[in-house]
Parts: C-alpha cells; structure tokens; sequence
C-alpha cells in the first residue's frame, strides 16, 4: 500500500502534519468525490488547517477533479477552497468532532509513523475541548525486546 499524503495544520504557531481527515464528513456529507491525482492521495486532496481560539477552522485546500471522466485517461484539474466555499479564505469547521493526533520529536524505529510523542486535540463540532501529550515512548522498549527474540 502506497503511503498516503499528510494533511498539515498550524497549532500555537507551530506547523504539523497527521493523517486524520478532517474535512471527510463535511464533503461526505455533500456528496462530493474528489479524484486521486497519484496513488499517494487516494482521497483526492490536500487540506491545510489551523487552529485558532480553540476553535478548527480549514484555510487552504488543493483538490483533484478529472474533468475527462468516464475515458481511460485522466486529465486533472486543481481546485481550491472557493470551490468548496466560495469567498472564504478561512471557514470555521462546525462538521468535524473527532481526534487529531499531531506528531513530534523522533519517529521510533521500525514503527510506520509513530513518534515519541503525539498533541492529542479533541475537538466537538470544530471546537477545541480537550488537548492532552500521548507518550510512546515505551514502544522503544517494547521494539527491543521483541528484537531480542531468537526467532
């Protein structure tokens, strides 16, 4: 399986990427589809986001529609944030409530995109209700025991 691409989001001035979707529910919703450009993106966009008075809001995004549908041969073409909002530049994310996991310090080897640490942020109908650190630290002790096996 291809990995897929990150979504990235700006929190307490920092920019992290995680691989929760967000904006899933809202297009879902819609009855929108966009198109996978590569098999690195099979959910056919790319969404920037930030975090702003404890509240999600979505302030890019470069999505993929193939406008030669139904012939073999796609022919792609990029859209942004006004196709989904017209006239916004930065839309406040009341759909989403749900976990996102960011990331950070040393990716733990042999471990497909686990770090030592994870910002957890909770959110309910785009607010911020909760954020705690996840350690996974222990996981750097639970890889070497398992390397110590004999088989």
């Amino acid at each position: 399986m291809t990995v897929q691409g990150s979504e990235s989001i700006i929190y307490n001035g920092e920019e992290y990427s995680f691989y929760e979707f967000p904006l899933e529910p809202y297009i879902s919703n819609k009855g929108i589809i966009f198109d996978a450009p590569h098999t690195g993106c099979w959910r056919g966009y790319y969404g920037t986001w930030l975090v702003e008075d404890n509240a999600l809001y979505l302030i890019d995004l470069r999505a993929f529609i193939d406008i030669n549908k139904p012939r073999c041969f796609p022919k792609f073409e990029k859209v942004e944030l006004d196709y989904l909002f017209p006239n916004q530049d930065k839309v406040f994310a009341e759909w989403f409530s749900g976990k996102i996991h960011l990331p950070y310090g040393n990716m733990i080897p042999s471990y497909f995109r686990v770090y030592e640490k994870n910002i957890v942020l909770e959110f309910v109908s785009g607010k911020l209700v909760a954020s705690h650190i996840e350690d996974n630290t222990h996981l750097y002790n639970e890889k070497k025991e398992t390397d110590d096996l004999p088989f």
